[in-house]
């Protein structure tokens, strides 16, 4: 008999009967953990920058829009006719949990709000920290203060990349339970983080192969006994999402699809890479035009449908490519969940400005100090919200929009893309599983077949 993680307990009588994961790494002795010194020190640092990116920004241009979009959503949701009824209309069906974080306190929710992102961004320091170092933290705290300067405390777009980490630092310790939890969190508060359930159940499957080959061969269960684990958690994930959308399938029978309907209807979206690409091909004599539908400045153009199969046709080989390449032992688990939240970025018809948040504690675990993710920080930064506020792109769409604004944006999808394909094709193979004392104890007994 298994635990959900996969792994039978030990029999009475055995070596060790309350035993560690095996997985688990063994906490470092006292003498090394100065680091955490600095973990404590650099997370005080970044609460303060946090605070005062609140004080400088918060009631800005840009920054309001969004919390009171989220405030009439919360409202309508716990206080409108019936209760419970009203979801919102482009979010999936969770993103009602942190959209009501600007009733608690019930003081300015603009600034409730921002406090609570704050709360977010931080644990994903902390997360971070103890994950790979305290150095990739004060790089993930660097990223974002300058990656995503209007829109950290205004979206809650932090709140899935947070949870994304979580299920890696879970994945790290061998606890798939919390994994899968947090994944399905990230899922039903964005959609995103289901293209990451391949690259946990390869590592799953890849951990319970490598702690069961590494005793006795003759012990050694087949690889469907392996599997069986795999499939259930996969089962159980699955359950899960369907229990999330069930639920407001009843309580919204007319609009519960609305928030994916929404997605496949929005046009390409000015900031995307197939906003670039259309952008460029107009220089050929494609005519292209300012749009501004769905909350967002968009472009469309003779050519927009074909760049929107071609985009889904890309995310598809991408990710594809990725959990290849990680099934293959090229990739790290981390290193693949990093390259597959790139080739969604990359491939997708929209790129908000907060969707950085999703990549950039990932880039900042996996590549630790780069220019060339600050580039790509400080250019989001540069068109939202320096460059919208420059050419006050507020309201309807414009006659056309500026050069600066279509260059920098073409300048940092080139450098986002050649930062996938680089997240793609660096090997970074996973690590040998840690085989404790109680470990060896473990593998003394047989799998189920």
């Amino acid at each position: 008999m298994t635990d959900s993680d996969g792994v039978a307990p030990l029999s009475r009588g055995s070596a060790a009967e309350t035993p560690p994961r095996v997985w688990e790494v063994a906490a470092p002795p006292a003498a090394d953990r100065w680091w955490r010194r600095y973990e404590y020190l650099g997370a005080g640092v970044f609460a303060i920058l946090l605070l005062a990116l609140g004080a400088l920004t918060i009631n800005g241009h840009y920054r309001f829009d969004d919390v009171n979009l989220y405030h009439r959503y919360a409202l309508s949701f716990w206080n409108g006719a019936p209760r419970f009824h009203q979801l919102p209309l482009e979010y999936p069906p969770l993103a009602i949990v942190p959209m009501t974080l600007v009733f608690l306190p019930p003081l300015n929710y603009v600034w409730v709000y921002g406090l609570w992102m704050s709360v977010a961004a931080l644990a994903g320091f902390l997360l971070v920290a103890r994950l790979t170092s305290w150095r990739n933290a004060a790089v993930y705290g660097a990223y974002l203060l300058v990656g995503a300067t209007g829109t950290l405390l205004g979206r809650y777009d932090i709140v899935p990349a947070v949870a994304t980490v979580a299920a890696l630092w879970a994945v790290r310790r061998g606890r798939f339970r919390w994994a899968y939890s947090a994944l399905a969190a990230g899922v039903l508060l964005k959609l995103y983080p289901l293209l990451l359930l391949p690259v946990i159940l390869i590592e799953h499957r890849r951990q319970l192969a490598q702690w069961s080959t590494s005793g006795d061969e003759s012990r050694r269960p087949p690889w469907s006994g392996m599997a069986r684990p795999v499939r259930l958690a996969a089962t159980s994930f699955g359950a899960v999402i369907a229990s999330g959308l069930l639920v407001p399938a009843l309580l919204a029978p007319g609009g519960w699809t609305s928030p994916y309907a929404f997605a496949l209807q929005r046009p390409i979206q000015v900031e995307s890479v197939p906003a670039s690409v259309l952008w460029l091909v107009s220089f050929l004599g494609f005519p292209v035009h300012p749009d501004h539908s769905f909350h967002s400045f968009n472009l469309v153009g003779g050519l927009d449908t074909e760049l929107k199969v071609l985009s889904l046709v890309a995310l598809a080989a991408g990710c594809v490519w990725v959990y290849f390449r990680q099934a293959s032992g090229r990739l790290s688990v981390g290193r693949a969940a990093f390259a597959c939240v790139c080739v969604v970025i990359a491939t997708s018809k929209v790129f908000s400005p907060q969707y950085i948040m999703w990549v950039l504690p990932l880039a900042a675990m996996e590549e630790g100090p780069d220019l060339q993710w600050l580039a790509i920080a400080a250019l989001t930064t540069a068109v939202f919200p320096v460059t919208y506020l420059h050419d006050n792109l507020r309201g309807p769409a414009p006659a056309a929009y500026s050069a600066l604004l279509l260059a920098l944006v073409t300048a940092r999808n080139a450098l986002f893309v050649q930062a996938t394909w680089r997240a793609i094709v660096r090997s970074a193979p996973a690590p040998p599983i840690a085989i404790t004392v109680a470990g060896r104890a473990l593998r003394q007994r047989r799998m189920p077949a």
